[in-house]
């Protein structure tokens, strides 16, 4: 399942700004160095795979976003993530690379593409590495890479704004094992007056719950792997208890990845729960 609905134009400001000033320190303090991006453009042999403020490309090829950040074990290794610009309408390149630093040699990368909509824009702030404690089992540990939206356009009566993919380094390869379409949800439980919806009254006013999922590395194992329990909570901006309770899902490994069909289902039928106003 995927929950991404179309955000009112009202909200539209107020969600691209509060996304860029979350994310702005994150691009502050992982920004790669040049070094890194010349390695990375080189493995990948991509032309002109460049910051735009260090070049431009008459084809259109430019790094959108770009985070790097250091192995949490081991500091001589660097994660690296980027979304590139191959002038394709609508989609972006993702490149992952690990990087041993001593060396100067990647260990393991990934390329995939990533396919923009009117949920999903890509933006220079639009990349996170989670570094989280990811241990699948011993000498094996996960990373993150969460994926927001830049903006979002148009009208709807929620929407979603950050998925998350966990990826493990397989020999010289890197392996996504799971894929979280969204960890974060809003709707509206009440619209008011926006330019999406002119008939309803002035003093009615709007009231949006939100939902965040976490992911937490449960105590017993699966094909080798531990479980993953993922949890979810949800809030009303009107300080009204949502009264859904708490969503719990566990998630298991079937032996090449953590399969979420039959969690979605679940999470599905918790989310539309709505106590009206």
């Amino acid at each position: 399942m995927r929950i991404r609905k179309l955000i009112s134009t009202a909200l539209f400001i107020f969600f691209a700004l509060s996304l860029r000033a979350h994310a702005q320190p994150e691009k502050d303090t992982s920004r790669c160095s040049e070094a890194t991006v010349s390695l990375v453009g080189k493995r990948f042999r991509l032309d002109n795979f460049v910051y735009p403020e260090w070049g431009t490309s008459e084809n259109g090829g430019l790094i959108v976003a770009g985070v790097c950040k250091p192995w949490p074990t081991n500091s001589s290794k660097l994660i690296a993530a980027f979304a590139y610009n191959k002038s394709v309408e609508y989609e972006k390149l993702l490149v992952i690379a690990v990087i041993d630093t001593r060396t100067n040699q990647i260990i393991s990368s990934y390329m995939n593409s990533i396919h923009e909509d009117a949920s999903l824009t890509v933006g220079e702030n639009s990349l996170r590495i989670d570094t989280a404690r990811y241990d699948f089992a011993t000498g094996v540990r996960a990373f993150g890479i969460d994926l927001t939206t830049s903006y979002h356009q148009g009208c709807g009566d929620g929407g979603s704004d950050t998925e998350r993919t966990l990826y493990i380094p397989d020999r010289k390869t890197i392996r996504p094992v799971l894929k979280l379409y969204a960890i974060s949800w809003w709707k509206f439980i009440q619209e008011g007056k926006t330019d999406c919806t002119p008939n309803v009254p002035d003093d009615v006013p709007m009231i949006i719950e939100s939902s965040r999922a976490t992911l937490e590395m449960g105590s017993e194992v699966t094909n080798s792997y531990r479980d993953i329990i993922i949890s979810a909570s949800s809030s009303r901006d009107d300080a009204t208890p949502s009264g859904k309770g708490k969503f719990s899902y566990r998630l298991r490994y079937d032996g090449s990845q953590y399969p979420t069909d039959q969690m979605w289902k679940a999470f599905e039928k918790w989310y539309v729960l709505t106590r009206k106003p």
